[in-house]
């Protein structure tokens, strides 16, 4: 037999929990920028939920929201180079002569982090800045 107390925390961290899920999940479904994903992380802090669970949900929340961002860094995001009209070439494709002049130039050079689509292949949609790099 649990008491009240216990289960109004358990029930507390679902939500919590059910929260953070939906903002990692709508993230990637509409690649939203970084600064998005910390505003409402920001929001969600600032819950009386949130701010009344205990020691042992604060460090679950913490460690599963470590692996939410894993996963976004691992599975859905690419570094990119080019000018500042936009991204010329991808992380591990092959080094162009464009490259070898911009990076040459200081402020010529940017770079930043992209969202790619389900099939691996980077889109327009900004993850980081794009900003110069050099």
């Amino acid at each position: 037999m649990s008491s009240r107390y216990v289960t109004t925390e358990y029930n507390r961290h679902r939500r919590i929990v059910g929260r953070l899920n939906d903002i990692y999940a709508r993230a990637i479904a509409f690649r939203v920028t970084h600064a998005r994903i910390l505003e409402e992380m920001s929001a969600l802090y600032t819950l009386p939920d949130y701010k009344r669970l205990t020691t042992y949900y604060l460090g679950y929340i913490a460690g599963l929201q470590a692996g939410l961002d894993a996963d976004i860094w691992r599975n859905h995001i690419v570094w990119m180079l080019g000018p500042a009209s936009g991204p010329t070439r991808v992380v591990h494709s092959e080094w162009t002569a464009e490259m070898s002049t911009l990076c040459r130039i200081p402020g010529a050079l940017y770079g930043g982090h992209f969202w790619t689509d389900d099939g691996g292949k980077p889109t327009d949609k900004v993850f980081t800045d794009y900003k110069p790099t050099n």
